[in-house]
């Protein structure tokens, strides 16, 4: 999808997007944004794939300890592995300690939670504090445009 449709999507859905996560929600809209070509650019992998062979891909729902899932775990190789924890748009923060239990979880440096709209980076460096990186999908978009790469994989 190119960011033009990305753009159409969200104004159309965005309403809806504040009752609707699963689905056709706001997850449809992020798997969306981590299939284009000019924002993650990543592809969908299959469950059964090993995962010393993941690289630049993304599974939807993979299961944590205590049966938790996250909603998307991204794979950039087998050393960075990101889980992603996608909230109602307007409903960011309560997907916070969610992410947080995740990354702990599988045991990774590395979260991403967004609603849509809000995309927050988190680092957790070795005194364990959550650097955020905020961006928003108009500044995404924007960048984008311009061809500045925000998340290019390796």
């Amino acid at each position: 999808m190119d960011l033009k449709q990305l753009n159409y999507q969200w104004q159309k859905e965005k309403e809806f997007y504040t009752r609707q996560e699963l689905g056709s929600g706001v997850h449809s809209f992020v798997k969306n944004c981590l299939e284009s070509e000019k924002l993650f650019k990543l592809k969908a992998g299959s469950l059964s794939t090993k995962i010393e062979l993941r690289k630049n891909e993304f599974i939807h729902e993979k299961t944590a300890k205590e049966k938790r899932r996250a909603d998307f775990v991204i794979y950039i190789d087998t050393d960075i592995v990101i889980p992603l924890e996608v909230e109602k748009y307007l409903n960011i923060k309560a997907g916070i300690k969610q992410l947080q239990n995740y990354q702990k979880d599988f045991d990774k440096q590395y979260g991403i939670l967004t609603d849509g709209w809000s995309w927050r980076f988190y680092n957790n460096n070795i005194y364990n504090i959550y650097v955020q990186i905020y961006y928003f999908m108009e500044d995404i978009l924007e960048a984008s445009l311009r061809n500045i790469p925000l998340f290019s994989p390796p």
